[in-house]
């Protein structure tokens, strides 16, 4: 979007296609950010039972004793509850996606590893998605293939291949609490 003191982002390769103008005034911008920062944001639920409660808090430890808040970050900066560092990471090819997007960007004979999109991602690169509301955003993964957090996790690779094989490897109570954790990361009511 054009908006005061930022210009929509164009092709590169074209610069003479331009936008044509704001698409948000000052004013419509100071709406959309006050509207925004009204919304609650999306927090851990406590359970009022207190066995819950501690499968929660155990699932809690689990999550940063196997390696997910290398990369899935509680806080980030000023935002408390994001679970996401906003970064890329390489997922692997078996995660990685099999075509470019964007109107101008050209398709390659055969992607693979190490072929860059558009964005100058390669198609095994992801940003770290944040978790908060993972409760309520099923099905998981930017493509919905995994039906479950345990098929989520899984199928991690790439940078996430050790904390997925750390996964696979806990007791199936440890699962459980892991999965009790990341599903009391609701969105707000």
């Amino acid at each position: 979007m054009e908006v005061p003191g930022r210009r929509q982002a164009g092709d590169p390769r074209i610069p003479a296609i331009a936008a044509p103008g704001l698409d948000l005034d000052q004013d419509d911008c100071d709406a959309l950010t006050a509207f925004v920062r009204s919304l609650p944001s999306p927090r851990g639920e406590e359970s009022e039972d207190p066995k819950e409660a501690m499968r929660i808090k155990a699932g809690s430890a689990v999550f940063k004793a196997i390696g997910c808040s290398a990369c899935h970050v509680a806080k980030l900066g000023d935002v408390e509850g994001l679970y996401s560092d906003l970064l890329l990471h390489d997922m692997s090819p078996q995660l990685g996606d099999t075509s470019f997007y964007g109107a101008f960007a050209p398709q390659p004979e055969q992607p693979g590893p190490g072929r860059k999109s558009a964005a100058g991602a390669s198609l095994q690169e992801w940003r770290t998605p944040p978790l908060w509301g993972l409760r309520d955003s099923a099905p998981y993964l930017h493509d919905g293939r995994a039906e479950t957090v345990d098929r989520a996790i899984r199928l991690h690779g790439g940078q996430a291949n050790a904390s997925s094989q750390r996964y696979a490897q806990l007791s199936a109570r440890e699962r459980s609490q892991l999965e009790a954790f990341l599903l009391s990361l609701a969105a707000p009511r």
